[in-house]
């Protein structure tokens, strides 16, 4: 019984000295309690006082943390702009490089050149080249313009080809240079930040050798300031004046626009029509070829004609000498 009594008072003891220890651990130098949030999550509706025992409750906690972290922005509201069926401008901000061809064709070739030019002056466009082929006394003039049209009115230059000429065939190139032009910016000022430190270096350079260092260095850095800046007046240059090519030709039939399905019937028309066509076009063209080459077809007619009568002159002379000899024989000799 008294050992039960003595081991009970030894265990007590050491509980309480684990205990002791344990506290003691949890002050620190100041007599305040060094704690970690995750180490005590008691919750609103714990039983224990926290504020009486000296701690702070989760929530407590929770709260200065969120009231130390700084506050993310709100997005913005969107605007009227960007809602609804409103259309947004993804272009807005870009550099791209526009550029479209055409192919017309015309009966009234002056008239179409007159309105061409009209149409360059009302939006502000200028030729860039032009090629003329062809007389008017032949009737088959056709011409090559490269035209440059202000970004702003491109769409509306584009959309007038069609009273210059018919549109027998149409293409258009758009090239977003946005990335080229971000990056060649970017070179541009490095390579100008560069430049004035090496000014500011040369003008305190004493020794021979490294101003002339410094100043080949300093070319070299000019020499790309300048290819940066000419890029970028080039890409400036195409970006802010659209390219459109145009060919023009004078025709006496306008070339017909298919439709995209024929019925067996149009099918057959079309394939006796253009049967017609095709024949007279090749008798057309012969007809030409013989009054062009008449003396030499007629040269070569004799020739020919006279080679034949030689060489059928030669085969029966041949004939006769081969051929045996015919003996008539008298009624005495039959007998």
């Amino acid at each position: 019984m008294k050992k039960r009594i003595l081991s009970l008072i030894l265990t007590s003891l050491m509980l309480l000295t684990l205990i002791s220890c344990s506290s003691k651990e949890m002050v620190t130098d100041n007599g305040a309690y060094d704690y970690k949030a995750e180490d005590f999550e008691y919750s609103s509706s714990s039983r224990f006082d926290g504020a009486s025992l000296g701690y702070v409750t989760n929530d407590a906690v929770m709260e200065e943390a969120e009231m130390e972290m700084p506050m993310e922005p709100e997005a913005p509201a969107p605007s009227p702009e960007s809602t609804g069926n409103t259309k947004v401008d993804v272009t807005a901000g870009r550099k791209i490089i526009y550029s479209s061809s055409f192919t017309l064709e015309t009966k009234e070739y002056d008239k179409s050149v007159n309105e061409l030019n009209k149409i360059v002056d009302e939006y502000g466009a200028w030729f860039e080249s032009s090629k003329s082929y062809g007389t008017a006394e032949n009737g088959n003039r056709s011409s090559y313009y490269t035209v440059r049209v202000p970004v702003e009115n491109y769409k509306a230059f584009i959309s007038r080809q069609g009273s210059v000429g018919v549109v027998i065939s149409s293409s258009e190139n758009n090239r977003d240079v946005t990335e080229q032009y971000t990056d060649v910016e970017a070179r541009l000022a490095s390579a100008t930040l560069r430049e004035e430190r090496v000014l500011k270096i040369l003008e305190n350079a004493d020794r021979l050798d490294d101003v002339l260092s410094l100043e080949r260095e300093l070319a070299d850095i000019r020499y790309e300031i300048e290819s940066y800046t000419g890029s970028l007046r080039k890409y400036d240059s195409q970006v802010n004046y659209s390219t459109v090519t145009i060919s023009l030709s004078e025709v006496t039939v306008i070339t017909p626009t298919p439709p995209k399905t024929l019925t067996f019937g149009e099918r057959l028309s079309k394939g006796f029509t253009s049967g017609i066509e095709n024949f007279v076009d090749g008798f057309e063209d012969f007809v030409i070829y013989v009054s062009y080459n008449l003396i030499g077809l007629v040269f070569w007619a004799i020739v020919i004609i006279i080679v034949i009568v030689v060489i059928v002159k030669k085969v029966n002379k041949k004939k006769k000498k081969t051929a045996p000899a015919i003996t008539e024989t008298t009624p005495e000799e039959k007998k």
